[in-house]
Order: structure tokens, then C-alpha cells, then sequence
């Protein structure tokens, strides 16, 4: 079980973060800044499409084998056997490379975005400024997101998951 809700965390965790960058941009591209864009069914949907993508993505976990070796006498469970080790580093991975390939899709709209903003507020550096500490901030934290999605994949490519 445990596996299972590592699974389920480790894949709903990556798509919450395409959905935070999706409204970001969804967000930067109307003019008025309102962060309500999506209604609360709408939100709920994707909650729940996010969970059950995420219990999909886990089912290779819950009629896993299991390694089991002997330790001290006592037969203990060390690891899911190969077969599932590999549909999950596949999973996971993918999951990974997905995320880092829309995270830097909606950077690079939000960015042009930002270029158009810039345009529109010419002549007034007190908002000029304010927009561009804002998205300095948020670049900071999608790189950093990206750089960790990809130290994960690499070690699930290297090590394997969880």
C-alpha cells in the first residue's frame, strides 16, 4: 500500500504543478490579472482527473512481486520485483520529461506575454518594475521546479522509483 500512495503522491504531485502553470498563464494572458479564471467545477474536474491519472498511473504497484531476502533469520520484503520497478520508472520518468516540456512551453508563452505587458504599461516604470520583480520570482521557482523534476528523472532512469 505504501508503494501505491507513493505512486499515486510522486505522479498527482508533477500534474498539480502543469495545472499551477497552465492557470499562470492562463492568468498572465487577460490583462486584468484575475487568478479566478477557473470556476469551482472546472477545478474539481481537474482534481479529479488528476487523482485518477495518478490511480491509473499506480496500478502496476498493487499486484506487484515483491524481493524478498533473508535477514537475520526473518524473510523481509526489500524491494517490487523488476517487471514492476520498470513499468514504474517508465511512469514516473515520463511523467518527469512531460512536466519539464510544459513547464518550459508556459515560461516561454508567459515570458512573450510579459514582453506584450511591457509594451502596454511603456512610459510608466513604477508598473514596468513591479511586473518584472513579480516574474523574476516566478522564473526563480519554475526553474528551480524544472531542475528538480529533472535531478527525479535522472534518478529514477539511474536507481529506479521510489
Amino acid at each position: 500500500v505504501k508503494q501505491a500512495l507513493n505512486s499515486i503522491g510522486a505522479v498527482a504531485s508533477t500534474i498539480g504543478k502543469m495545472f499551477i502553470d497552465i492557470h499562470r498563464y492562463s492568468t498572465l494572458r487577460k490583462r486584468d490579472f484575475s487568478e479566478n479564471r477557473w470556476s469551482n467545477s472546472f477545478v474539481f474536474r481537474l482534481l479529479l482527473l488528476q487523482f485518477v491519472i495518478s490511480a491509473i498511473a499506480s496500478i502496476p504497484v498493487w499486484p506487484a512481486g515483491y524481493e524478498i531476502r533473508n535477514i537475520n533469520g526473518a524473510d523481509v520484503i526489500t524491494a517490487l520485483a523488476n517487471t514492476n520497478l520498470l513499468i514504474l520508472k517508465t511512469i514516473f520518468v515520463s511523467s518527469y520529461l512531460i512536466y519539464i516540456v510544459c513547464n518550459t512551453i508556459f515560461t516561454i508563452l508567459a515570458s512573450r506575454e510579459l514582453v506584450i505587458m511591457r509594451r502596454i504599461v511603456e512610459g510608466n516604470e513604477e508598473t514596468i518594475r513591479a511586473l518584472l520583480v513579480n516574474q523574476r520570482s516566478i522564473f526563480i521557482v519554475v526553474v528551480a521546479c524544472s531542475m528538480s523534476h529533472l535531478i527525479k528523472a535522472l534518478h529514477q532512469l539511474h536507481f529506479g522509483p521510489l
